[in-house]
């Protein structure tokens, strides 16, 4: 069945939770390369349809994925899924979907292997979750994501893009063998079928947006709420776990944070908040949600500003948000002085996770950002207005150099040069990221058996 993309725009404008962004990201995409006697090519994803079936009487989850792309050049496309597909098709023709190192070595993706005329396309792909599921006498199923490591966003679950692209995405849910009803926890608009469910996603969103958790219904607490946002709307508040002395303080505390973060930086950029409640272990941001312990849960709603309002581009501009989250941590600290000398966004092209240093050297560096600009409104005044420009827009770290100049009417280039880029001097061993802190307390480590335990 081939997507409608009409009736996805209408339903998101119905919602309110369309953008007038033009959300053509190629150029923000990283450079071909060579794949054998062809090149591979990035792809501009236009719209996703994903019709999840989870099969209980099989202990089966199978997922048939159909996406709208265009491409610039010609050459074989890439797309990237961690599982090995069953079937792949381009245009309806089978074609092979082979793993291929970008260069650098710096992470892996799918390389199609057939070579497509610049233009149109579409993919489909048919494959087996094989992780992120448990079938009890319902299903538990979450597709919960990191940025700290390579290939931990969704394409453990589903085939997709890298960050910088920005689609409008559908889920279509079918439980096959169940009999009691299934919950569905997202931030993405839900439609109830005779037989299924739609979750609908904004064109804005990208890979590290979407949030989807579903388990048996009354398997978790739930509380709902709201707040009224600065701009007058109602944001709905929905906040649950295993543990339901956790629901109405988190609800609380959600909305004091986000009064702060309103107050800062202006209207919250969802239209909803949906926090899964964790006793402990840090937490992970997605658009308007996250997956959170009490300690980091300011820490993963400033995300919803920088992350998932204004987006990192690529692994070298992952540093920004966790560097802005961080210092809001440290108390908003002004330092006049900044000797940590890194490469946080020196890092190659086709990186995707972000730098640990963010934590503590990113950190200190948007402090001394802040002494810099003291007489000019300090950081935080640029912050509030770069989220108003350029909300839902990827973004690489010389986008967030050239606003910063623009904006203040000052030159930071020899800053970025020394401690963000590592240009003209050696970093300090204290300071390379192999020797760094390798997790913030602020995230949690999904391993396999944390994931087991989440769902």
């Amino acid at each position: 069945m081939r997507f409608d993309r009409f009736k996805l725009f209408t339903a998101l404008v119905f919602c309110g939770i369309w953008s007038d962004i033009v959300f053509a990201n190629l150029d923000k995409a990283p450079s071909a390369f060579a794949a054998g006697d062809s090149l591979a090519v990035f792809c501009d994803f236009k719209d996703a349809r994903y019709e999840i079936v989870y099969d209980r009487t099989n202990e089966k989850a199978t997922v048939r994925s159909t996406i709208v792309f265009d491409t610039t050049d010609m050459g074989k496309p890439l797309f990237d899924l961690i599982a090995n597909p069953i079937k792949v098709t381009v245009d309806g023709h089978e074609v092979g979907a082979e793993e291929v190192k970008l260069p650098d070595n710096s992470s892996t993706m799918r390389v199609v292997n057939k070579v497509l005329d610049a233009g149109q396309h579409t993919l489909e792909v048919f494959h087996e979750l094989s992780s992120g599921v448990r079938f009890s006498e319902g299903v538990n199923s979450a597709f919960l994501v990191g940025d700290l490591a390579d290939r931990d966003l969704a394409e453990k679950y589903l085939p997709t893009n890298l960050e910088y692209d920005s689609f409008a995405m559908e889920y279509s849910v079918k439980f096959i063998g169940i009999s009691n009803q299934q919950e569905i926890f997202t931030n993405g608009q839900v439609t109830q079928h005779r037989d299924h469910y739609t979750i609908q996603f904004p064109a804005h969103y990208n890979v590290s947006a979407p949030y989807f958790h579903t388990a048996p219904k009354g398997y978790f607490e739930v509380v709902y709420d709201h707040l009224t946002s600065i701009d007058g709307r109602t944001i709905p508040i929905v906040v649950y776990s295993k543990y339901s002395r956790l629901l109405e303080p988190f609800a609380k505390k959600t909305k004091t944070i986000v009064a702060e973060l309103e107050a800062d930086y202006g209207a919250f950029p969802h239209n909803s908040i949906t926090i899964y409640a964790t006793p402990g272990g840090g937490g992970m941001e997605y658009a308007g949600a996250t997956i959170t312990s009490d300690y980091a849960l300011a820490h993963e709603l400033t995300h919803s500003y920088f992350a998932r309002g204004v987006m990192p581009a690529n692994g070298n501009a992952g540093w920004i948000d966790e560097a802005i989250a961080s210092w809001r941590d440290d108390g908003y600290q002004r330092n006049s002085s900044m000797y940590a000398v890194t490469t946080m966004a020196a890092h190659s092209q086709y990186r995707r996770h972000t730098d640990y240093r963010a934590y503590s050297d990113g950190s200190m560096f948007m402090s001394h950002l802040d002494y810099l600009f003291r007489d000019l409104g300090g950081l935080k005044k640029f912050l509030k207005n770069w989220v108003g420009d350029k909300k839902f827009q990827p973004l690489f770290t010389e986008d967030f150099i050239a606003d910063l100049e623009d904006f203040y009417g000052v030159s930071v280039q020899s800053k970025f040069d020394r401690h963000i880029y590592g240009r003209g001097s050696k970093a300090s061993k204290s300071s390379t990221e192999k020797s760094s802190h390798k997790r913030s307390p602020m995230h949690m480590e999904l391993t396999p058996e944390l994931l087991e335990q989440l769902l």
